[in-house]
């Protein structure tokens, strides 16, 4: 081989490796860009269902702090009531001997019910 020939081989050589890195550092940057864009567009899905959550959250604040809703609670939970109101409480009525059987078994559902609205 002559100089000359292997001049040219090791030039073409240093040419290929500098393509090869060339090439090799392009794809790393397309595949680090393409990345990017995929949590770009995660991120700004998160803001919209984010900012729907708030618009669902604010709403319900608005509902809360309302005078309606405040007096429902109290009357519901608290058993409070209007000024001049009287409350009126029912007892609780139960047919008799419907849970309760003469002998020491249980009764099975069914003949509750049928002794519910038959007897």
């Amino acid at each position: 081989m002559s100089t000359h020939n292997m001049k040219n081989n090791f030039f073409y050589s240093l040419v290929i490796i500098f393509l090869f890195s060339l090439i090799v550092n392009f794809s790393r940057q397309i595949y680090v860009t393409w990345k990017a864009g995929r949590k770009l567009v995660d991120l700004e899905t998160e803001i919209l269902e984010l900012e729907e959550k708030n618009r669902e959250l604010r709403a319900k604040l608005e509902k809360v702090q309302g005078k309606d809703f405040i007096e429902e609670e109290a009357r519901e939970k608290l058993g409070m009531t209007r000024e001049g109101e009287k409350v009126i409480i029912l007892p609780t009525i139960v047919p008799p001997n419907f849970l309760a059987d003469t002998e020491d078994r249980p009764i099975s559902n069914w003949r509750r019910w049928w002794k519910l609205f038959v007897y």
